[in-house]
Order: structure tokens, then sequence, then C-alpha cells
């Protein structure tokens, strides 16, 4: 799970001073979690107008805060602008959601994958792009661009969603088609069609174990997905558990039955690796 901070919501995001003090106290209260800081610019949805002086100068000193793991670039802000931001971040350690909103339509499934491929060409670590349908058919064209970038082109995650009461079947089935990461809302929306988180997780759940989905792996700053080294700030847990269902789930997918005593062999032998 991520948590993201949108920004623009903030009241006093313009006083940068209480913005990252503001930003630590989140650091410190969610732990392990990564932590995606975004200031969405009105002209892409969000509540705020802003220069891209200043939203250069946002995003940087919170990268050089280190209190955030992900920081949002608009990728259509003028190529000079990303690349500074994109640059700047990735010095600092952090990792970049290059991100495309239209609120207006869908744009044809060859623009879509034309989008996600520049946020890639320009280094983001993430391409994420948003659109908003007419119909069923637009949310279909967003679905077989995904599937195309992801089949195709991409080497990293991507992150791709239908907003609105239409396209909220992307929201929840996406990840099926290569979209890595998808958004619930914590109290007020923040974009059309989003779901309430707890409820988004249950249905998450339901598809993760019909579907058997494996979760995406992160990305690292700056590097073609995947790569091995990761930003020294990035946080993970201390500790993991990892619950063996190989007698239950494996032996399911074979076709010989196998015995009791067969059935003991295994998990005396798992027992003995140390690692159960």
């Amino acid at each position: 799970h991520t948590v993201e901070w949108r920004v623009d919501f903030y009241d006093d995001v313009f006083d940068t001073e209480k913005t990252l003090a503001t930003l630590k106290k989140l650091r410190c209260a969610l732990g392990t979690l990564p932590l995606l800081f975004t200031f969405r610019t009105k002209k892409e949805g969000g509540e705020k107008e802003i220069t891209m002086e200043q939203y250069t100068a946002l995003n940087l000193a919170v990268a050089a805060s280190g209190d955030a793991d992900l920081i949002d670039v608009e990728i259509f802000s003028g190529d000079g602008v990303v690349k500074a931001n994109i640059d700047g971040i990735h010095k600092a350690g952090a990792l970049v959601v290059g991100s495309n909103h239209d609120f207006f339509a869908t744009p044809e499934r060859d623009a879509i994958v034309s989008r996600l491929r520049k946020m890639q060409e320009m280094g983001a670590d993430i391409p994420k792009i948003a659109v908003m349908p007419k119909s069923t058919a637009d949310v279909l064209t967003l679905l077989a661009a995904t599937a195309e970038m992801h089949e195709t082109y991409a080497d990293r995650p991507i992150i791709t969603m239908s907003m609105s009461a239409k396209g909220v079947i992307s929201r929840l089935s996406c990840e099926a088609f290569g979209s890595a990461m998808t958004f619930g809302a914590v109290g007020q929306v923040s974009a059309p069609g989003q779901i309430p988180v707890e409820q988004l997780r249950q249905v998450l759940d339901i598809l993760h174990g019909a579907l058997n989905l494996k979760r995406p792996r992160r990305p690292t700053a700056g590097r073609a997905y995947p790569a091995k080294e990761v930003p020294q700030n990035m946080k993970f847990a201390e500790k993991i558990t990892l619950c063996e269902v190989g007698l239950r789930d494996g032996l399911q997918n074979e076709k010989a039955l196998l015995s009791v005593e067969d059935k003991l062999s295994l998990a005396r032998a798992a027992i003995a690796s140390g690692f159960v």
C-alpha cells in the first residue's frame, strides 16, 4: 500500500516551511508505508493555481527533505520544467510518478500509449494516465491501451485509470491489464469515480485471489525497471511474515494424489529448512 498526500488541498501549501513540517509528521505517522507527494495543478483537475517556478521549488524541497518516497510530476508541464523536476527529485533519491489527467475525454488508444511512452522516455519511474470516458467504449479503449503499453513498451510499472462512474470498473480491474496501482479515497474524494479505500481493498482481495495476481516489484529512481539498487531513503518493513501454502494450494495443482505420509514428509522437510 502507498499513501498519497494531495497537498493542493492543504491550506498552507505555499508556506514551504509549514508544508515540510506537516510532511515530516505524516512520515512519522505512516512509518514504513511509502508516501506519494502530489500537487495536482488546476489545469489537471487540482484545487489551486501555481506557477511552474513555485511547483518546481516545492517538489525539489520535498525531495530534499527525504520524507517523501515518490513525487508526482505532471509530464505536460513543459519539457524543461519536467526535466528540472525529474532530475532534481532523482538526485535527492526519490522516485517520480509522471502523470497526465484528461478530464474532458478519452484519447485514442495510440495517443494514450504515446503519452505513457513519453513519460517513460523522460525518466519517470512510474508513468500514470487518467482519462474521462464518455461511453463504455472509452473505458475499453483505456484498458486496451494499458495492455498494449504493458506488453509491448513498458520497462517499468505503469498506472492507468478511467474516471467517473463509467470508469469505476477500470479502478478495480486495470491491474489485470497491466496497471500497477489504483487509488482509493480516505475521507474526501479527490477525483471522480474514486472508491472508499476499505471497499476497494475488499474487491481487490477478491480479484487477487481469483486471478492469482502478483504485486509488481518496486522500481528504482532514475533507472529502467527492474533494478537491484534502491534509494537509501526508501523505507521497508523490518519484518515480514510469509504464509507457506504449498501443502494446500500447491498440491491442488498436482495431478497425482499424495498419501498422508508423503504430505507429512513434505511438511517435515519444510520445517527443517528453517523458513517455516
